[in-house]
């Protein structure tokens, strides 16, 4: 069934979209078009948008419930405009939508059924952009997220008419993260769709800054720092404030000083205003000019993977998890999965002791599981090898119970292995430092995201030290055949001892420049120190047994070493093989002639 649905655009020299955005929606969709009203208003202008629009909504009316096309005599601003033109809509749910948005298949459809499947709590989905995907954090097993990007942002019309709509007060940028964050003060809910998938223009090339919504974001992030956070907020706020009006080398400020005056004599006249709009209920977080802590890959270009992955016959991708029987972690880890936009994965659920988890695999109905429950312990890496033996895919990826994938984490790292032929990819994670309760499996309490290892892949480094989380590598079944899997013997860094096997085999190893997976590690310090003491204990041990391989090193490993130490040399060792000191250099070395004579019998 598909409810009634208003989409809402507000278009401003938009004429060069519009064709586009129309084809894109009319051509599968999977949402019944006659239940769906179209309502456009125009903020004055000066190319042919209204006559364009004009002539496509003649083409296209019979289409749709109906078409709506408005326009203003002067430019009003986007939330403005939107609130004057969501009032004469009736439908269930409103699409605020930008007209420079192309919608993939099913989008519609996907953000209706997402709508309809959810409790009266939810109050809006935000669709996926691509090819730059807004980096902000969001919980990979509910999909909440602190604010939505108003691009494309499907929203409950009784709730949007709770908040009063836009606030009028922002003329443009920022005012989505306002209202995500006045729908929150209400007790509602905002979640991602990564499965809604829309093609957003908004930049012709990667890390294009814009100065025109510089200052307008710079602007609104004082206002909501005013209205949402702490004394210490708005002071920081303004210290922001004056540093881009002293900053006059910046290209992006240099003919926008006196925007910066205005804001700052509009903070001054308005401040008290502000201060009053919000009963601040929630605690709303600050990172400088964002509004949430964000995940590093911000232009990484995610469109480029999926249109890789439509030129493929969409190869099996399993996922190995091992589990002590922790049964809310595990579905916590499932529901990550569940939640991958890549669909073709079955998950090989390892229990390594008595069966406390058979009929798991019913909770799950849209994910293929296999469970195996091995009687009694018999260690991590006898229960890795089990998933491994068991595993029938073409692609093989570990997920420790504990840890979780952001959405499109399969997505990413298999295109990268289909486009740049190589048999391994690797995404960046963050670290949490997390307590979980030993009786319930419950997170109790986390500590700030770290975002860890994000670096290109060096041979020379990687037999040093292993900078791969187990769940950030996705590796080609090819290599587990030819290696084998875990040693029995390593009950930590198994995973590394494992990955250096495979990098003899097979380089390089491809980074996904971008954060898509987290993985926890314990916060007490007491669990620190045994656990450090443990993994420094395998490490050695792994190590020795690494000695007793081929060292198989390649020119262009040398050619690292090289770079290395002329970067020390020059002084410059902090970017020398990523942060690599002249300590930690000879450290390599004298390990690289250890592992050498140890091969030769040489003492």
């Amino acid at each position: 069934m598909t409810p009634s649905i208003d989409i809402s655009i507000v278009t401003y020299n938009s004429e060069m979209h519009l064709e586009k955005l129309f084809e894109s929606l009319t051509v599968q969709q999977g949402v019944n078009l006659h239940s769906v009203s179209l309502f456009f208003y125009d903020n004055n202008s000066h190319d042919h948008t209204i006559l364009k629009l004009t002539d496509l909504a003649q083409d296209h009316k019979s289409k749709f419930h109906k078409i709506i096309v408005k326009e203003n005599k002067r430019n009003l601003g986007f939330g403005t405009a939107q609130n004057a033109i969501i009032q004469d809509g009736e439908g269930d749910f409103i699409f605020i939508l930008n007209p420079d948005v192309e919608l993939d298949q099913k989008a519609l459809a996907t953000l209706a059924e997402k709508a309809l499947a959810s409790s009266i709590e939810t109050a809006a989905w935000e669709a996926r952009q691509v090819p730059y995907e807004h980096p902000k954090i969001y919980n990979p097993v509910t999909m909440e997220t602190s604010w939505a990007s108003g691009a494309a942002l499907f929203v409950r019309r009784t709730a949007f008419e709770k908040v009063k709509g836009f606030d009028t007060d922002i003329f443009l940028y920022g005012e989505d993260v306002d209202l995500s964050w006045r729908l929150r003060e209400q007790g509602l809910k905002i979640k991602y769709v990564p499965d809604a998938l829309v093609w957003h223009y908004t930049y012709q090339s990667k890390n294009e800054i814009k100065p025109d919504a510089y200052i307008g974001s710079t602007r609104t992030n004082l206002m909501l720092r005013t209205r949402y956070g702490t004394w210490k907020d708005i002071l920081e706020g303004l210290k922001m404030q004056l540093g881009i009006l002293l900053l006059q080398n910046r290209q992006v400020v240099a003919n926008q000083r006196f925007e910066v005056f205005k804001t700052l004599l509009k903070f001054f006249r308005n401040a008290a205003k502000w201060r009053k709009s919000s009963h601040r209920k929630k605690s709303f977080l600050f990172y400088g000019w964002d509004y949430e802590q964000t995940r590093y890959g911000a232009f990484y270009d995610t469109g480029q993977g999926i249109k890789t992955l439509g030129r493929y016959q969409f190869p099996k991708v399993s996922v190995l998890m091992r589990t002590m029987g922790r049964a809310s972690l595990v579905r916590q880890g499932i529901r990550s999965v569940v939640n991958q936009t890549y669909k073709n994965i079955e998950l090989i659920l390892i229990e390594d002791g008595p069966a406390t988890l058979d009929g798991i695999q019913n909770e799950f109905p849209d994910l293929l599981i296999r469970y195996h429950a091995m009687g009694k312990n018999q260690g991590r890496c006898i229960a890795g090898n089990d998933a491994l033996a068991r595993a029938t895919g073409e692609y093989f990826l570990f997920l420790d119970e504990d840890d979780l994938l952001y959405a499109d984490h399969v997505e990413q790292l298999l295109a990268t292995c289909l486009e740049k032929k190589v048999k391994v990819a690797y995404g960046y994670t963050f670290e949490i430092p997390s307590i979980i309760n030993k009786k319930t499996d419950e997170i109790e309490k986390e500590g700030t995201y770290c975002q860890r290892f994000n670096r290109h892949f060096s041979f020379m480094h990687f037999v040093m030290h292993n900078f791969l989380p187990i769940n950030s590598v996705l590796f080609h079944k090819s290599l587990y055949e030819k290696c084998g899997g875990f040693d029995p013997d390593l009950e930590y860094m198994e995973d590394w001892h494992l990955w250096v096997r495979f990098s003899l085999l097979s380089r390089p190893f491809i980074d996904v420049k971008k954060t898509t997976a987290l993985y926890r590690v314990p916060m007490t310090s007491g669990v620190t120190k045994e656990r450090r003491e443990k993994l420094l204990y395998y490490r050695d041990l792994a190590r020795a047994k690494l000695s007793r391989l081929p060292l198989n090193v390649q020119l262009s490993d040398l050619q690292e070493l090289s770079d290395g130490y002329a970067a020390a040399e020059s002084m410059n060792a902090e970017k020398a093989l990523r942060n690599y000191t002249p300590r930690q250099l000879h450290k390599l070395v004298d390990y690289l002639i250890k592992w050498y004579r140890l091969k030769r019998g040489i003492y």
